[in-house]
């Protein structure tokens, strides 16, 4: 058949990081180094709008596990958080004890309380986000080795108890 699941225009550079909002109304959200995240209603899914709150490369986009909110995180250090349906920013998680360096990866816990980060800064930060979309350091995890760019943390995923 021809049918399409929708269009995905909107990024002037290279797009690395999509999700899908997993409730009704669907959603799907991209990230890349235009520093924009995209928002796209459907489907058929269609452009809604950028968002443009980030200075740097928006390395990675997640939308939580019920679907209420999700986030992106940036080379400019910050993870910002936005309401799930309509893409309006809502909150982000807290500088006091942020990473030092890029942010390459964010997880949400099952429970859609927590997120987890990493980071150039070779450390795993694991957040308590609240009613108010805040998010608030809970622990820091460091990464066991010597120091070097072999250490850098770019991927993570939380999966039931398990941080990876």
């Amino acid at each position: 058949s021809d049918s399409t699941v929708g269009e995905f225009d909107g990024h002037s550079k290279r797009v690395l990081s999509c999700d899908f909002k997993p409730t009704r109304p669907f959603r799907i959200v991209t990230c890349g180094e235009d520093f924009l995240a995209n928002f796209y209603e459907g489907p058929p899914f269609k452009f809604k709008h950028s968002i443009r709150d980030h200075s740097n490369f928006v390395n990675c986009i997640r939308y939580a596990p019920d679907g209420s909110k999700f986030i992106t995180v940036s080379s400019d250090k910050k993870g910002l958080i936005y309401d799930g349906k309509t893409g309006e920013k809502i909150g982000e998680l807290s500088t006091e004890g942020g990473h030092t360096g890029s942010i390459y990866a964010v997880s949400w816990n099952p429970d859609s309380k927590q997120v987890l980060t990493v980071s150039a800064d070779k450390s795993a930060k694991v957040w308590d986000i609240f009613e108010d979309a805040s998010g608030k350091l809970n622990r820091t995890l460091v990464c066991p080795g010597i120091g070097g760019v072999d250490d850098m943390l770019v991927g993570c995923l939380w999966q039931n108890d398990h941080l990876v």
